[in-house]
């Protein structure tokens, strides 16, 4: 085993991307199922302000908002999250993107609103659902049509089912109800599975249908 100069294991892949560094298994693995879904990205962008500084991935998901994603795993970023912080901010600054979704694993603190918590051991999929749940129901973008379709015909029609405990969101555990895309948790005794939390929360506070996106 291997590491790049920024740190990062380098597995043994041989995907191109544009900085023309290798990542970990897991980190591939997610860009290319959002690549998939979100139809095209980038990966290992440079910074145009710091040419040893990338950006994990980049996607235009709009034709004005192009996000950059970052996946941070809690053994390099544990500790480091004034240093992420000033990285998301030069991003934006730079005129790069327009936005930062950090992908942080357990137990590390979200930096910012728009960012996603997966627990340790989740498998890319699982990472890749968190992260569209999130895109779903974020306010301050307006996602093109056609990727809220893709969003939801892929997580309708994956085998993949989270479990409510996977899902730190209140919002996205919403939404994943209302899709129909949360795993079925049956009782010990084996009688029919039980309602979601979520849906007990939805019902008590009269939310029949999460309200609209707006900007």
């Amino acid at each position: 085993m291997s590491y790049s100069a920024r740190g990062r294991y380098r597995a043994g892949c041989s995907c191109a991307t544009e900085g023309g560094s290798r990542d970990s298994k897991i980190q591939v693995a997610i860009f290319q199922l959002l690549s998939f879904v979100l139809r095209g990205g980038r990966h290992d962008v440079p910074c145009p302000e710091d040419g040893r500084m990338a950006v994990d991935m980049v996607f235009d998901l709009a034709p004005d908002f192009r996000l950059a994603i970052e996946y941070d795993g809690a053994y390099w970023h544990h500790g480091k999250e004034a240093t992420d912080a000033r990285k998301s901010d030069l991003l934006v600054w730079s005129g790069l993107v327009h936005g930062v979704m950090r992908l942080c694993e357990e137990p590390l603190e979200l930096i910012g609103g728009g960012d996603v918590s997966f627990a340790r051991g989740s498998q890319p999929v699982e990472v890749v659902h968190l992260t569209l749940l999130h895109l779903l129901h974020s306010r301050r973008l307006v996602l093109r049509p056609d990727l809220y379709w893709n969003i939801e015909m892929f997580l309708k029609s994956s085998a993949t089912r989270l479990r409510e405990e996977q899902i730190a969101c209140w919002e996205c555990s919403s939404i994943a109800l209302e899709l129909d895309v949360l795993a079925e948790v049956m009782q010990p005794d084996g009688r029919r599975p039980r309602r979601p939390r979520i849906w007990r929360r939805r019902r008590a506070e009269g939310i029949v249908r999460r309200p609209a996106a707006s900007v």
